[in-house]
């Protein structure tokens, strides 16, 4: 459903509720990847907040910044899920202040937010640059300098708009969806699945950290991760019940969006501040780390193998020469589609065939290596 495309903004009735219509929100140009629908097997349920991988509910308060806490929420979680469960939270109001491309306090997407992270090589944290335009109602100058930024390399991701997309994307990590939040369903809601939710216009962004089926009731549902306060719903979350193109409040109307982090060819993966990816020797042989459990990533081309199945050599060899293979979290859940190594210049392939051939999609413990 295309709606009109305006920024999400927050601040029009200064309740924390966006009134802004929105639509699709772009992915970067040079990047072409994009999680492919049934790019991964479906499990029955994900809850990202159980893996400590997903920062307490905050309040944006009187300023329409929900776009710059859904983008930072997004990038919390993926950088906590490629750094051995370290939960980091990041500075919303630098973002607010300084991705000048939105509108700070007047509204803006979440991929403004998480591209102006990219373009600055990191954000500062929470604690270097604590959030104050809830209280002033003011969008602030951006005063980056003053605070240590942690150092990232992302690229910014786009998850097509259905239902089978977003649960493919949520089962690998938490993304930053658009909702309807401008009705009274919304705004009093205290717990459940919603049903009855306005659909027609987008106007608030939030972050989506699982899905499910209520016990109750057999209702499947997405759990969303609101930033109204933990005094709001749940706890500060909300569960939309999850149908199709008819899902409440509008959350399969737009695409989504996540932060990607890049891995360093030709880096280790034994710091606690790396992230576990397979890395390249200095004659460009694979080689892995030991013992290795690989977390969440994705290729940037965007190759998706199926879980369930083996591998296809011959196909992922012909896919920008790319080697894939799902493996769980360090957590345990779920499994994820995962790239294993990028084959650089003429690096013999026939060495890893009879390995990849007859890998299924289980978790990978390696003890040894190539």
């Amino acid at each position: 459903m295309d709606v009109a495309q305006m920024p999400y903004s927050d601040a029009s009735d200064g309740d924390g509720c966006c009134s802004v219509p929105y639509s699709e929100l772009c992915a970067d140009d040079d990047v072409a990847a994009k999680v492919s629908e049934r790019s991964l097997q479906e499990q029955d349920s994900v809850d990202w907040t159980t893996t400590g991988c997903v920062a307490p509910p905050k309040d944006q308060g009187h300023c329409g910044s929900c776009w710059a806490f859904a983008s930072i929420g997004a990038l919390e979680s993926a950088y906590c899920l490629t750094h051995n469960n370290r939960l980091q939270q990041f500075s919303e109001q630098q973002v607010n202040s300084c991705a000048t491309q939105a509108g700070g306090c007047n509204g803006g997407f979440p991929s403004i937010g998480l591209e102006y992270v990219r373009d600055n090589g990191g954000v500062c944290t929470e604690t270097g640059y604590p959030y104050t335009s809830g209280k002033t109602q003011q969008t602030g100058k951006c005063n980056a300098r003053s605070c240590k930024k942690t150092p990232l390399q992302i690229s910014v991701q786009r998850v097509d708009a259905s239902e089978d997309g977003f649960v493919s994307a949520i089962a690998s990590q938490p993304i930053a969806v658009g909702v309807t939040a401008g009705n009274a369903e919304w705004k009093q809601y205290s717990g459940g699945v919603l049903s009855a939710c306005s659909t027609t216009q987008l106007d608030h962004a939030v972050l989506a950290v699982g899905y499910g089926t209520d016990v109750n009731d057999n209702s499947p549902y997405f759990k969303i991760k609101n930033s109204w306060g933990s005094q709001w719903g749940e706890d500060g979350f909300i569960r939309l019940q999850r149908a199709g193109d008819d899902s409440a409040c509008g959350i399969i109307n737009t695409d989504a969006v996540f932060p990607m982090l890049k891995a360093v060819a030709n880096s280790g993966v034994s710091g606690s501040a790396s992230p576990s990816y397979a890395s390249l020797s200095r004659h460009g042989q694979p080689r892995i780390a030991t013992p290795l459990l690989f977390v969440s990533c994705r290729c940037e081309y965007g190759v998706h193998g199926r879980i369930g199945r083996t591998l296809d050599l011959e196909r992922l060899v012909s896919n920008y020469n790319c080697f894939f293979f799902f493996g769980r979290h360090v957590t345990g859940i779920p499994l994820s589609l995962c790239c294993f190594v990028l084959i650089y210049g003429a690096t013999p392939i026939q060495h890893f065939s009879n390995f990849l051939s007859t890998m299924t999609v289980e978790l990978l413990q390696t003890t040894g290596s190539w």
